[in-house]
């Protein structure tokens, strides 16, 4: 009898993955594509980027911001994604495992803003950017923009070309 059970659990484990999959395509095929979405340039998290004559065939890298219409905004987009990941390694070092505690005031949370010239601000119970965009100390925060100040402009204005 449980060797009957477990193969009707296995072909309910297959149907639903099934109608998973299904329901995944007709989403894709429901998607409201912008008009000037048919060809385009798409891009790569390794900073890669390419011209495709149909990128609507590829609603992942839709979903995921990955479509341009120009290959200049394509490529400053994958400069940008290149650059947030370099500050935010070096902030990972620097940080050296330390996590911002948002129960209690102390110690001081420190990140930074960038108006017409990048600076830091403290944070104390105001969580406004993930955690890895914090710091343990102003110290970090002044290195970072003494080595990173243009760098730091896609990661405080969300990866627009400013």
């Amino acid at each position: 009898m449980s060797d009957k059970i477990e193969k009707l659990e296995h072909k309910l484990s297959s149907l639903q993955e099934a109608i998973e999959a299904v329901q995944d395509e007709i989403a894709e095929t429901q998607t409201e594509y912008p008009e000037w979405i048919k060809e385009g340039y798409q891009t790569l998290g390794n900073g890669s980027t390419w011209w495709s004559p149909d990128v609507r065939n590829n609603y992942e890298y839709y979903k995921a911001g990955r479509i341009f219409k120009t290959e200049e905004e394509a490529e400053t987009f994958s400069r940008n994604e290149q650059k947030l990941h370099e500050v935010l390694q070096r902030i990972k070092v620097w940080n050296a495992g330390w996590v911002p505690d948002w129960s209690s005031n102390k110690p001081a949370k420190w990140t930074y803003l960038f108006d017409s010239v990048p600076r830091l601000q403290v944070c104390y119970l105001t969580r406004a950017v993930p955690d890895s965009h914090y710091f343990k100390s102003k110290d970090i925060g002044q290195q970072l923009i003494k080595e990173f100040s243009d760098d730091m402009k896609p990661l405080v204005t969300h990866g627009s070309n400013v």
